[in-house]
């Protein structure tokens, strides 16, 4: 499984690395994560729970933002169908 850590002390930002890990309790990894665990590894990861985060509602004040010219609404429009 890709691992991020802080593999230099000299920063703060954690950074990516396909190691050995043995743990005593289980680690949170994120869907691409478990993507590219089974491109490298060729099987599958043992997930024992998965949860799913789904959005409530719409967080007042937002506005509308122009990317490379192209406007998005984020009180109506799909924020990544609308860059992609």
């Amino acid at each position: 499984m890709p691992l991020r850590a802080q593999y230099n002390e000299a920063s703060t930002v954690p950074s990516i690395g396909v190691n050995s890990v043995e743990v005593d309790r289980g680690l949170w990894y994120a869907g691409p994560d478990l993507v590219a665990s089974v491109l490298l590894a060729g099987k599958a990861p043992n997930v024992r729970r998965a949860i799913r985060i789904v959005p409530k509602g719409q967080q007042d004040g937002l506005t509308p933002v122009k990317l490379q010219g192209v406007e998005i609404d984020p009180r109506r429009d799909d924020f990544f169908r609308r860059v992609i």
